[in-house]
């Protein structure tokens, strides 16, 4: 399965600029070349063509992170409790991110690990379709990031630091960051 080049990108501003960045780091850092991942091409082209229609809609990011992992096997199994086996259930907001990013049911979690909301997880297994609700953007974002970050072993993304760089140049400029 090979690659084929794209139409020219019509990008609108840096931000955009800095998250197809981001988008190129990730599969450059996390794949090996000439691995056939026709789920990931298409993830690729979902996300780009995102990124020329809705120049702010960060949840893209978030799928094509999701689907990334997915199509390259190293996605948690928001099923079932890593700890005992017990299946998870809509409705119970109790379980909790544990080492390594698996959910853990109530009993098993640890003390301060981070809450998956109820909302995070049925738009993680679900279709991701559709923005997620608003309450879970942050604590989407935050679990998906322990997941690459634990792929990366400890590498930074440059991206991620001029991305950052970017939107505090903006907040110190007085312009709005969105």
């Amino acid at each position: 399965m090979g690659a084929d080049e794209a139409s020219p990108a019509r990008l609108f501003d840096p931000w955009q600029g800095l998250c197809l960045f981001y988008v190129n780091e990730l599969v450059l850092r996390l794949t090996a070349r000439n691995d056939p991942a026709p789920e990931l091409f298409a993830a690729y082209t979902e996300v780009l063509e995102a990124f020329w229609s809705e120049r702010r809609a960060t949840w893209y990011l978030r799928r094509f992170e999701q689907r990334l992992l997915q199509a390259l096997g190293w996605a948690a199994d928001l099923s079932h409790c890593a700890v005992c086996g017990s299946a998870w259930q809509p409705g119970t907001d109790a379980w909790s991110q544990g080492p390594g990013t698996a959910p853990r049911c109530p009993r098993h979690a640890e003390p301060g690990a981070p809450v998956l909301p109820d909302a995070l997880i049925q738009w993680l297994r679900g279709h991701m379709a559709e923005a997620p609700p608003a309450a879970v953007r942050e604590p989407l974002r935050r679990y998906l990031r322990a997941q690459i970050d634990g792929l990366l072993d400890g590498r930074p993304l440059e991206s991620r630091r001029l991305l950052a760089a970017y939107l505090q140049r903006q907040r110190d400029s007085g312009r709005p960051v969105w």
